[in-house]
């Protein structure tokens, strides 16, 4: 079977994900791959047929949801998707990140049965009572109509997630079948166990990572905390960056930061050498990549309560959830998470829950979907 992978998108874990894919599938399946250089060439090397696009997505302020320029941009995407199609004539086509044109695709065939995987069910998860969460309450509502529009199309063939709770609840409709598909496992081998001191903040450094939380904790109740901070850094937040820094050290935090891109195994490594990661994601959609390769390396977290993130955390006991907004409790949750005896009291939930997603059960997964047809 032919099955076409698209994804407009570049950097982040989007490579990651079409090698990822590709290695699940090749070993049954004709794979090509239609992404930008970089996407192409990650799939390539795991054994697609790179179907190179000239560009990516353009950098558009997603906040603005129905502006001009992300409109035209989804239908641009769109656009290409179906020339994709037509080009490479898969049995299957799959979009490896469709929560935004899912609107777009309700009403466009593309010319082969699509499966869509999508990263940000919203809505389903029980918020605090805030106007915030009213308002993901709304737009779960929204995205859930345009779910199900699209679920009843006849060349809709299947829903991939990494929400295993939205994927429970979508389940239990009419339309197209839906399947959980867990983060995929490092590529690359774990790094020995070692010493470990301080806590991480890892990942792409911008607003969204909450360092702004993290930091109003540790000025807060902070002198003598190891803090690495590990990511390349948006342009945008540089400067507030250096501020943040300034703050902490002011505050006697001891601040290790590695602001450059740090490749897979380069990211294990940090993580495996800090007592916990902390994840301070407030208004996070969806599934962390980090959570899973902290628990690859028997590493607990603090992330924010709210969301699959914090759901998981608190029902798995990979650590210790709680409302990264209040910066007295998140200090606290530092504190308890940093005691050099605490790893170990959440070792066996960690290497439970990374072995949910090993390579082995992510390749099941994946073929799932395509081995009932």
């Amino acid at each position: 079977m032919r099955i076409l992978l698209f994804d407009w998108y570049s950097g982040g874990h989007h490579e990651g994900y079409l090698a990822a894919f590709t290695r699940a599938l090749v070993e049954q399946h004709t794979v090509i791959a239609a992404a930008p250089p970089d996407g192409a060439t990650a799939a390539m090397e795991a054994g697609a047929e790179p179907l190179p696009l000239e560009s990516s997505f353009p950098p558009i302020d997603a906040k603005r949801r129905f502006s001009r320029e992300r409109r035209a941009a989804l239908r641009a995407e769109v656009d290409l998707l179906l020339r994709a199609t037509s080009t490479a004539q898969p049995d299957h086509t799959v979009h490896l990140f469709a929560d935004a044109a899912l609107r777009a695709l309700v009403r466009r065939p593309i010319g082969a049965p699509l499966s869509v995987l999508l990263f940000r069910p919203r809505g389903h998860i029980p918020a605090f009572g805030t106007a915030d969460s009213r308002r993901e309450a709304m737009l779960g509502l929204a995205y859930d109509a345009i779910l199900q529009a699209w679920r009843r199309r006849p060349d809709a063939h299947a829903v991939l997630t990494l929400d295993p709770l939205a994927a429970g609840a979508w389940s239990r409709r009419r339309g197209a079948p839906v399947y959980a598909i867990p983060e995929p496992a490092p590529a690359v081998p774990l790094p020995e166990p070692r010493r470990r001191q301080g806590i991480v903040l890892f990942g792409a450094l911008s607003a969204r990572k909450g360092l702004h939380y993290l930091a109003d904790a540790l000025e807060h109740d902070g002198q003598g905390v190891k803090l690495v901070l590990a990511g390349a850094v948006a342009p945008s937040f540089a400067s507030s960056l250096d501020s943040v820094g300034a703050r902490l050290r002011a505050a006697g935090v001891d601040v290790e930061s590695r602001v450059w891109y740090h490749d897979e195994a380069e990211f294990l490594e940090v993580l495996a050498g800090g007592r916990a990661a902390v994840l301070p994601y407030v208004g996070h959609v969806g599934m962390s990549r980090v959570l899973v390769e902290a628990a690859s390396v028997g590493t607990p977290v603090v992330a924010h309560a709210e969301g699959l993130l914090g759901y998981l955390v608190k029902t798995r006991g990979l650590g210790i959830a709680v409302d990264c907004r209040n910066a007295a409790a998140l200090a606290a949750a530092v504190r308890e998470i940093s005691d050099p005896h605490a790893t170990g009291r959440y070792a066996d939930a960690l290497r439970r829950f990374a072995a949910e997603h090993s390579a082995e059960h992510f390749a099941a997964a994946v073929r799932e979907p395509f081995d009932a047809t």
